[in-house]
């Protein structure tokens, strides 16, 4: 699905290329529990909570170099007919990485903030991840309604 369409469009692969390091996490037997990225924790975790989707667990996430903040998920997709969610349409993929390098961005300016305290840090950087991880969260609480094409 992603090498069919979207990382066959133009504007994708110039964005990827342009502003992120592209790694290709393949998950055979299972998701590691020793992943040394905490960023991923969440989606280890989502991976972990639903063994009949584990075969279809194809996602893309954005994280920062350190692996330490969850920036971006762009949902996955389900079986039996691997329906995609929305942000593997055209258009909202992009928008998708692209709002995960805006809280890049942010994040540096948060931790280049001396006027912050270590707390005060903490605390803007958990919120600036807030709704990336809820949106990861979903996958464990909730059958979702997928929209066909």
């Amino acid at each position: 699905m992603l090498k069919s369409s979207l990382l066959s469009d133009e504007k994708n692969i110039e964005t990827i290329n342009r502003d992120f390091v592209p790694v290709n996490f393949l998950i055979e037997k299972g998701f590691p529990l020793d992943v040394p990225v905490p960023a991923l924790t969440p989606v280890r975790e989502a991976f972990l909570s639903q063994p009949d989707f584990r075969g279809f667990f194809a996602t893309v996430v954005v994280i920062d170099p350190t692996g330490t903040l969850l920036l971006a998920y762009t949902g996955r997709s389900y079986p039996p007919n691997y329906k995609p969610t929305g942000c593997y349409r055209d258009g909202r993929f992009l928008t998708n990485i692209q709002r995960g390098l805006e809280r890049f961005r942010k994040a540096q300016a948060i931790q280049a903030d001396s006027k912050l305290s270590a707390e005060q840090k903490d605390a803007q950087l958990a919120e600036l991840q807030k709704d990336v991880r809820a949106s990861v969260g979903v996958l464990k609480t909730l059958k979702m309604e997928i929209e066909t094409p």
